[in-house]
């Protein structure tokens, strides 16, 4: 019996001692979260300090912070995250690292979660991991607008005066705005336009966002550098939000017509040039005349050796003959 109690003590004594060893090989990490502003509205920007420290006694390195801010962006269904590294950290040394985070303008008030996970490795590839948790609060105005965007078709104007302007206006307060006035003017010029429009709020981009455009026409304006103001009117004209951009006109470049003076009429003789053309030889044809041979001349040396051959034929034979008679 006793030894059966011992043996349980001992398994119990060795099961204690693993989880301790366990959990000491899952900390290995001493992590400090700061976030510097824990209370932000729509579209303001936050940073997230993270400090660590190697609690354990030999070094640890290849280590990674991943930081995640759930559900604040795309109306709930998705997360800000961002990650780095950190240097090899020796036992008991530590290190930081900042991550900057901006507010989406849709977005719901409350509280949000945010998950810092640190991990890393022994020089034996020992696993390391430590997740700790924040928050960071988003709060509304009652009643608040803000402008996001300005942007002209044409910041320059030479010879077509008229211009447009798209104007993007976000309703980031926590109160539906009605009748908000939107007016873009010049008081010098003597322009100013406006659009009335509402806005509800809320979280969803479609209901709290709105782009208009105005169109200015500056015909009348001499060239010059003007400055224009975007005033967005509501909560029943007792706030505004006020942008201001610059609208240059220059002269419209003209051609001036060359002037064409006409002279009296002169009869002109024009005389071509001279043209050197190299002389023709012209070589007349030789014409060969040939003097016709008379037949004595062709033949007459023939006749003669035949004449003489035949002399002597005959002086043969008569010389034969006279031979025979003796």
């Amino acid at each position: 019996m006793n030894k059966t109690i011992f043996s349980v003590l001992i398994a119990i004594l060795v099961l204690g001692l693993a989880q301790v060893a366990s959990a000491a090989i899952a900390d290995g990490f001493d992590i400090d979260i700061d976030v510097d502003d824990d209370q932000v509205k729509p579209g303001e920007s936050f940073e997230v300090k993270v400090d660590v420290t190697n609690n354990v006694s030999f070094d640890l390195e290849d280590i990674e912070v991943e930081v995640v801010v759930k559900d604040i962006d795309d109306e709930g269904d998705d997360d800000l995250d961002d990650e780095d590294d950190l240097k090899d950290l020796d036992s008991d040394d530590d290190d930081d690292v900042t991550f900057e985070f901006e507010t989406p303008y849709a977005v719901k008030e409350g509280d949000y979660i945010i998950i810092v996970t640190v991990t890393g490795e022994n020089a034996s590839g020992d696993k390391y991991e430590v997740t700790k948790n924040a928050t960071v609060e988003v709060e509304k105005k009652k009643h608040e607008l803000i402008i996001t965007k300005t942007l002209l078709d044409s910041e320059t104007l030479k010879c077509s005066r008229v211009t447009s302007l798209a104007v993007t206006v976000w309703n980031i307060g926590n109160k539906d705005e009605d009748d908000i006035e939107l007016s873009v003017y010049n008081t010098a010029l003597g322009i100013n336009q406006k659009e009335i429009f509402d806005l509800e709020e809320g979280d969803d981009e479609g209901d709290i966002k709105a782009t208009k455009r105005l169109t200015l026409d500056l015909s009348d304006v001499e060239a010059g550098t003007y400055t224009f103001y975007v005033k967005a009117l509501y909560d029943d004209g007792d706030k505004s939000e006020t942008e201001s951009f610059t609208l240059t006109v220059q002269d419209c470049p003209t051609t001036t017509p060359a002037v064409v003076v006409e002279e009296d009429e002169e009869e002109v003789i024009v005389t071509p040039a001279a043209t050197t053309t190299a002389p023709t030889i012209i070589t007349p044809a030789v014409t060969a005349v040939v003097e016709e041979e008379s037949f004595f001349d062709k033949y007459g040396i023939l006749m003669l050796i035949g004449f003489a051959y035949i002399a002597v034929i005959v002086a043969g034979i008569v010389l034969v003959v006279k031979v025979i008679r003796k």
